[in-house]
């Protein structure tokens, strides 16, 4: 069991603080994963009333039919224990197959029994068991790696500042200049040629594997090209019947060499291309800046309907075959 809390950074995308961390498994395999703040009110009937709303939310996106799930709160205080075993309680009382419930603090797994026991304890820092290393594999391949906390996250998809960003509007204004294109979402744009966005996905591809970076011109032009909602579309579906090839690298590296104002379709993209990819932590992340910028981009706000349900990432194969 212990194993399976060891997978849930991975599956998080960091590595979670004063976090109730919910995975869940359909037989031996662990599938979703679900995470929310503890709560931080400091009177008990608050805290408790906090925590029945938070667990009557989480078992509505479990299935009771289908999915087993592992309660993990991550907290260096000793009432995490406490909360562990409330929290499982709640879920059992809903209905749920809580399979275990268990505590991460600063160097300890502890499991804990439904009335609050512990009643086992393992170091977090283990030779890695088979699935771990199949997780991290999987995450290099995808130019991702397990991130100290959410803040380090959103820093990771954060738009340039100061030369970056004057850099990465130069080349918006010379890919614009070329393709004579309007201001952003100042109007209606002309659609593309097929092969240039062909074209420009190919030039990402080469120029990521290159140095593990995207060129400000490459990632000019994605988002430029981003700017008419049919070319972005054709742009999301390649990526997504071409699922091997190292999209979020080249979207995360786009995305930092772009102002936040001119990148803000390339950014919803990422939201789509990374919850695909089982990475709810950076979709999550990369929906905060499109919002920060366009608090109705319509793409991002159906993408967070999608995630606040709890579809599952291949509910989006239907977004491919429509694009398609």
């Amino acid at each position: 069991m212990t194993d399976l809390v060891r997978i849930g950074p991975y599956q998080v995308g960091f590595t979670p603080s004063e976090s109730l961390v919910i995975q869940c498994l359909e037989g031996d395999a662990a599938t979703r994963v679900m995470r929310i703040d503890l709560p931080v009110a400091e009177e008990p009937w608050q805290r408790e009333l906090e925590l029945i709303e938070m667990s009557a939310y989480l078992s509505a996106q479990l299935d009771p039919a289908r999915d087993r799930c592992l309660v993990v709160i991550y907290s260096r205080h000793p009432s995490g224990i406490e909360l562990a075993a409330r929290v499982g309680e709640l879920l059992r009382g809903h209905g749920r197959s809580v399979l275990a419930t268990a505590v991460v603090d600063a160097h300890e797994i502890l499991l804990v029994s439904a009335d609050g026991a512990v009643v086992g304890r393992e170091p977090i820092e283990v030779p890695d068991s088979e699935g771990v290393i199949a997780l991290k594999a999987v995450n290099t391949l995808n130019g991702r790696r397990v991130l100290a906390d959410r803040a380090e996250l959103a820093a990771s998809v954060a738009a340039p500042a100061s030369i970056g960003e004057a850099v990465g509007r130069q080349a918006v204004a010379v890919v614009v200049e070329e393709l004579d294109r309007i201001a952003l979402r100042s109007g209606e744009i002309r659609p593309l040629d097929p092969p240039l966005l062909t074209a420009v996905l190919q030039d990402a591809l080469c120029t990521v594997a290159g140095d593990g970076t995207v060129s400000v011109g490459v990632a000019a032009r994605l988002a430029v090209y981003c700017w008419n909602s049919g070319d972005r579309d054709a742009l999301l579906a390649q990526m997504l019947q071409r699922r091997s090839e190292p999209w979020i690298p080249v979207l995360v590296s786009a995305l930092r060499r772009v102002p936040a104002d001119d990148s803000v379709d390339l950014c919803s993209v990422l939201v789509v291309v990374a919850y695909r990819a089982g990475d709810g932590a950076l979709a999550q992340v990369a929906a905060d800046r499109v919002l920060q910028t366009d608090r109705r981009h319509r793409l991002t706000l159906l993408m967070l309907d999608i995630m606040f349900a709890g579809l599952p990432p291949d509910s989006l194969d239907g977004l491919c075959a429509a694009s398609g």
